[in-house]
């Protein structure tokens, strides 16, 4: 289970999702592009 932590936000991975990797490369962490990613309180 991969996380991240974006301005104070944990965000945690629930599926691999293929284009999530180029995203973090090529345009940093564009959200309307990770419809995977979901907010961990």
């Amino acid at each position: 289970m991969k996380k991240f932590n974006i301005k104070g936000e944990e965000y945690r991975v629930i599926k691999d999702y293929k284009d999530f990797y180029f995203c973090v490369s090529e345009f940093g962490f564009n959200f309307k592009r990770i419809p995977k990613l979901v907010r961990v309180k």
